[in-house]
């Protein structure tokens, strides 16, 4: 058996290469710092964006984007978005059909929702031979609101739910004072555990993505 032959190598102790490997590992060190410090900073964003939801829902009005407006930094936002926990079952449309009336279909819509892959080597194939792009509909699971899309495929497992149909929270602002008070609360509860705050920050200028 042949011996594997080990790269030839040399080690330097002095000299430029090794203050620039000094350096190079201090930058990383303020980098991971930085890193740590910008991260607490983007919890404490979520967590304001929060009460400010919060205390404009009291009010009736349903927001979804709260937006930093300052003159010495960046554009900066946090939206909030749907989460895959959004979807009701069926089993909830008499109760909503009474609260809501005919203005529950304004509000929330029959749809149906994808509960398990079965097959994702098969399932990423069938959408490339319809000549699409798979990550446009897949993440590790099937992204949020592209479920009907997809539904069709035998490498699925489909179910029906309700989901709030896209504009939800501005025809909540357009109706909410229509709607008996209970309808109004349930729906304060029904985003109190379905939206959660997103971060938008453009890159600084040389940023890695």
């Amino acid at each position: 058996m042949a011996e594997t032959k080990r790269l030839p190598e040399i080690s330097v102790l002095e000299g430029p290469i090794v203050q620039s490997a000094r350096a190079m590992s201090d930058y990383r060190a303020q980098i991971a710092s930085l890193q740590e410090k910008e991260d607490q900073e983007e919890q404490q964003i979520k967590a304001e964006a929060v009460s400010i939801r919060l205390a404009e829902q009291k009010r009736n009005n349903f927001i979804g984007l709260v937006r930093v407006v300052d003159s010495e930094t960046p554009p900066v936002r946090a939206e909030f978005r749907m989460s895959k926990s959004s979807a009701l079952a069926l089993s909830e449309e008499t109760k909503l059909n009474a609260m809501f009336g005919a203005k529950r279909p304004l509000l929330f819509e029959r749809e149906k929702v994808i509960t398990q892959i079965l097959d994702p080597n098969a399932l990423i194939e069938e959408i490339k031979a319809r000549g699409q792009n798979p990550w446009d509909y897949l993440s590790i699971s099937v992204k949020s609101g592209l479920d009907r899309a997809l539904a069709d495929s035998k490498s699925v497992i489909v179910d029906e739910a309700f989901l709030p149909k896209k504009g939800f929270l501005e025809t909540m602002n357009d109706v909410v004072d229509t709607l008996k008070a209970d309808a109004v609360a349930y729906v304060k509860d029904y985003l109190n555990r379905v939206l959660s705050p997103i971060v938008n920050m453009p890159r600084a200028k040389g940023e890695k993505k």
